[in-house]
């Protein structure tokens, strides 16, 4: 019998060109029409992102997959490296970085850190009789790991920005993570960024 790993991470990378655009407007992925709302802390990226680049963000932030922790309100349960909610200006900002990305042809990459729900249960991040998860402490272990992915991959330059939403839709509580530059600083290959991560940086 084989034993399930506590922590998976799984990555792939695509270009901001057409081929992100025909990713990014997929209906199944992106639900534009009531996303958030500031009165009552519901997400809603339409104000921010439009039909073309609310892609990633839009898929990885939408109400369906996410939460908020409780008593939070009027911000977003999207994450960064400097923030554990975005607020309002700080998701339109995040928004205009993804529109310069992709006018600049950077690349997008696209990560989930999976958990083994048992193991969410014994490092006390995850309560069964409550349903509660953690939120906020795997959001500061995220925190603390993608810099030195970033350090590992020449990606740690002001050009480089990450976000990231805890979803709780499935029976892994999983993690989705967008990288991507606004201006591209890796070696190019063939025309194209580089676009591979080595194996011990994953």
């Amino acid at each position: 019998m084989t034993e399930t790993p506590d922590i998976i991470y799984t990555q792939q990378f695509v270009a901001a060109n057409v081929q992100y655009l025909d990713y990014s407007e997929r209906e199944e992925a992106v639900d534009l029409l009531n996303d958030f709302d500031l009165e009552t802390g519901e997400s809603n990226i339409q104000h921010d992102v439009d039909e073309n680049l609310a892609g990633y963000l839009g898929y990885t932030d939408r109400k369906a997959a996410t939460k908020l922790e409780d008593g939070l309100t009027g911000v977003y349960p999207t994450f960064t490296q400097d923030s554990l909610n975005l607020t309002h200006k700080q998701h339109h900002e995040l928004a205009d970085k993804i529109r310069e990305a992709q006018k600049n042809k950077s690349m997008l990459w696209q990560g989930v850190v999976s958990f083994n729900p048992d193991f969410l249960e014994r490092a006390k991040l995850y309560d069964p009789e409550t349903g509660v998860v953690n939120q906020r402490a795997i959001k500061r272990a995220v925190q603390k790991a993608i810099p030195e992915m970033l350090k590992q991959e020449e990606l740690n330059v002001p050009e480089t920005f990450w976000w990231a939403d805890v979803h709780l839709n499935t029976n892994h509580v999983h993690v989705h993570v967008g990288i991507s530059q606004t201006q591209n600083t890796r070696p190019l290959k063939f025309g194209e960024p580089k676009g591979t991560f080595q194996t011990k940086s994953l």
